[in-house]
């Protein structure tokens, strides 16, 4: 199986980290949003699971059915009908197509018509002229068609929701921070930290940063719910007990974890905000994650923030979210000053829209990783900050 991992344009080269560090076997190669493991170092079944558990930088999972180059609707048929369909589809499934990317030749809603027509042509060659039904809800199959520099790649989607949706969120707040790039956030900090656990985010919102941070340090799965109706076990129905199972064992470590820090009475993951909605939302997202009892949320103002953890996570308030760049600019100012006079050494790890904000904190900072976050890219940066470090 051609395995391609789908990620937010930006984060492709921690992604092929975080999958070797799973599986350290395969050598994912890095293309624009995705890393891809093809042959002679195709991932198992195995390493297959590992990564659909565990991954909490992947946006999607897809396997790789064929790749071309089509210039006209004539030769975008063909190549479909040259895949396999009887392999995957039969009458009495349903299937869906989604056609995203860029295409000079091809309008994407007409591509996606296209490919539909070729698999359904296909199929009844197979089957006697009975072709699968469209579902538009919960299709066994799921079609992806990618164009991307002239050239159609069609695969399988392997998931029917995004893999950045932890089963945490009951309540996303005010311009919430994705997981899968809080999740970013959080490795680029780790790796700087020197080991220290306990953090804080003073602009805790509705909690990602704080539940991303304590999910990577207790070695939480990427979702805490199992999807048994996930396209990949319709696909591969055999895989539905052993992944069930490794899952079960991922979230009884996790709990475990979790009851051996409560032991030690001191909380692994503080928060702060000025907004009482902002702090009962990340509560239920606490709660939903089973860590209320190993954080302490609190009202407070960032810019007079006392807290002893080294290690410090922010997703502050910018001009898309006050309506008020001088204002943004100026709380940035003033809590890159607080924090390197008045809390002393520490990680600083930061999600800032891609504008030129980062630098009113007043450092450079020590890694620095631009993200496409919609229609916001963001800026994602660590600054190591000890003592004698002048901000600028």
């Amino acid at each position: 199986m051609e395995l391609v991992v789908s990620c937010s344009p930006g984060l492709e080269a921690l992604l092929a980290k975080e999958i070797t560090e799973l599986c350290p076997r395969l050598e994912p190669t890095i293309e624009h949003g995705a890393v891809r493991m093809q042959a002679p170092l195709e991932p198992t079944d195995d390493e297959l699971r590992e990564i659909y558990l565990r991954s909490r930088l992947a946006s999607r999972i897809h396997s790789s059915l064929r790749s071309f180059a089509a210039q006209n609707a004539a030769m975008l048929y063909d190549q479909t009908r040259r895949v396999a369909w009887q392999d995957f589809l039969s009458p009495e499934k349903s299937f869906i197509v989604h056609s995203r990317g860029e295409s000079k030749a091809f309008d994407l809603r007409f591509a996606g018509l296209k490919v539909k027509d070729a698999i359904c042509d296909e199929v009844r060659k197979h089957f006697q002229g009975e072709r699968p039904n469209v579902d538009r809800e919960n299709p066994d199959v799921r079609v992806t068609l990618f164009h991307r520099l002239g050239r159609c790649e069609i695969s399988l989607d392997l998931s029917r929701d995004v893999l950045h949706r932890r089963g945490y969120r009951m309540d996303a707040g005010e311009a919430p921070l994705r997981e899968n790039r809080a999740a970013a956030l959080v490795r680029l900090t780790a790796s700087l930290a020197e080991g220290h656990e306990e953090a804080h985010d003073p602009f805790c919102g509705s909690g990602t940063l704080l539940i991303e941070w304590a999910s990577l340090v207790l070695g939480a799965p990427r979702a805490l719910a199992f999807d048994g109706e996930d396209p990949l076990f319709k696909l591969r129905p055999e895989l539905k007990d052993p992944f069930r199972k490794r899952h079960q064992e991922l979230m009884q470590q996790y709990r475990k974890n979790i009851e051996k820090r409560v032991a030690l009475g001191v909380p692994l993951i503080t928060g702060s905000d000025t907004s009482p909605a902002a702090l009962e939302a990340a509560r239920k997202n606490l709660k939903a994650a089973g860590l209320e009892k190993l954080c302490r949320l609190e009202k407070g103002d960032a810019l007079k923030l006392e807290t002893k953890a080294r290690v410090l996570l922010a997703n502050p308030p910018y001009g898309e979210r006050l309506e008020d760049t001088d204002a943004a600019i100026e709380i940035l100012k003033t809590f890159g000053r607080h924090v390197k006079h008045q809390l002393g050494p520490c990680t600083l790890g930061v999600a800032l829209a891609k504008t030129g904000l980062t630098k009113h904190l007043g450092f450079k900072p020590d890694l620095k990783l631009a993200v496409d976050n919609g229609p916001i890219p963001i800026e994602l940066s660590v600054i190591k900050i000890y003592e004698g470090r002048a901000p600028r």
